[in-house]
């Protein structure tokens, strides 16, 4: 039956509608699901004790599984658990913004469509901040640990 709608179409009108499948086909690319980043940009640390403020250069590559929902940064030696993935952004932490009496202040994450990563952490008269883009990369692994058992 399809066959019999094909046959039915003008060469025009097959090549029109060829042409908007294949349109909509890379649309809806698949997105790779296993990446690196590379990621620069700037730290700032206020120290209210010190009554300071520094700023210096970041730069920080990380390993992205979103299939397993595991990342680790730079040399790898720890690989943690992704806490969340949305379409909009992936988060590396869970993101505590209004942090009971003793707990830190945390954001880490990533917008998927910007490629800003903002990772923020704040306690008792020290906040630290970084602003950096990331672009991604190939995936390079995950390292194998070497254990005793």
């Amino acid at each position: 039956m399809k066959s019999l709608l094909l046959l039915a179409l003008s060469w025009e009108e097959f090549m029109l509608l060829t042409a908007l499948v294949l349109a909509s086909l890379a649309d809806s690319a698949v997105k790779p699901t296993k990446f690196d980043l590379v990621c620069e940009g700037t730290t700032e640390t206020i120290s209210l004790a010190l009554i300071s403020k520094t700023s210096e250069a970041f730069a920080m590559r990380l390993r992205i599984d979103l299939d397993d929902r595991k990342y680790c940064s730079d040399d790898c030696k720890i690989v943690s658990d992704i806490a969340d993935v949305r379409p909009e952004y992936i988060a590396f932490e869970k993101s505590v913004t209004q942090p009971l009496p003793g707990q830190i202040m945390v954001v880490n994450q990533i917008n998927r469509e910007t490629g800003a990563l903002v990772r923020y952490s704040k306690t008792n008269g020290l906040s630290v901040s970084t602003k950096a883009t990331c672009e991604p990369q190939t995936f390079s692994g995950f390292p194998v640990p070497k254990t005793k058992f």
